[in-house]
């Protein structure tokens, strides 16, 4: 944030203090509330299906069919019932955020309520903090998973 100092008494305003919201930023602003409505929407059918995939993995693993063939519940099935899970968690509020900002946003614009853009930028900026912290996760994982394959190939390797 740049601070320009607007008098002699050294009071520093933020430059953004006369930020002003024109027509042509309002029409933006819109098409990016209606294309964010989207994506919450989006999210939600998501964090419906993994939670449906989770109760099925869940369901499975009670099956006396799986029991009988691996001697029990596996650890690996209830592992990926609540990692289901946990993403229908992360899904909603993903989309709960996104959901909150377009709608926010939009009666802001329509209303000059600056309160509830507030409100809105607020929603957006829990929605990218999920979701740059959720890419970093996907990242890190993806290098875990190349440094796993070429510690086993080495070892694949040492072993012929």
């Amino acid at each position: 944030m740049e601070i320009l100092s607007d008098n002699n008494l050294g009071q520093e305003t933020p430059r953004y203090v006369n930020l002003l919201i024109d027509s042509n930023i309002a029409d933006e602003f819109r098409k990016t509330v209606v294309w964010s409505k989207w994506v919450g929407i989006y999210q939600f059918i998501m964090a419906g299906f993994m939670a449906v995939l989770a109760i099925l993995v869940f369901m499975v693993s009670g099956s006396p069919y799986l029991s009988a063939s691996i001697g029990g519940v596996s650890i690996f099935v209830l592992f990926y019932g609540i990692l289901y899970l946990a993403m229908a968690v992360l899904f909603f509020f993903i989309g709960y955020y996104v959901i909150m900002f377009s709608n926010q946003s939009r009666n802001a614009l329509d209303t000059g309520d600056q309160l509830l853009m507030q409100a809105g930028i607020t929603n957006m900026r829990r929605f990218f903090k999920i979701s740059g912290i959720l890419s970093m996760i996907t990242v890190l994982m993806i290098i875990l998973g190349v440094l796993i394959c070429i510690i086993a190939a080495a070892s694949f390797a040492a072993f012929m």
